[in-house]
């Protein structure tokens, strides 16, 4: 099972923008972007794999974001901590933390 208490750095780059934003980026695709009004987008360029999971994971504990990702049957879902679940059979999704 991967570490996923901070962000690994194989294949992997983590950036802050001028507004405040942080960026994850595994390979070439932003994974993960969490605006400084902490709206998130998850997106995994259609690559839905336990890597791609483990760094969004990485970034949601790290950040203390309240969230989890798991992927189940092909579908992204986000699971939160007071229990809600957002599906995003699409691979992308954004919402408020």
């Amino acid at each position: 099972m991967a570490q996923t208490q901070k962000i690994s750095r194989n294949n992997t780059a983590v950036y802050m923008q001028d507004d405040g934003t942080r960026e994850v980026y595994l390979h070439n695709t932003r994974i993960v972007s969490v605006t400084a009004g902490n709206e998130v987008t998850l997106n995994t360029g259609g690559w839905l794999t336990a890597t791609t999971c483990a760094r969004m994971n990485q970034a949601a504990n790290e950040w203390r974001l309240g969230f989890s990702v798991s992927r189940a049957g092909g579908v992204l879902s986000v699971r939160f901590h007071d229990g809600r679940i957002i599906e995003a059979p699409s691979g992308r999704v954004t919402f408020q933390v």
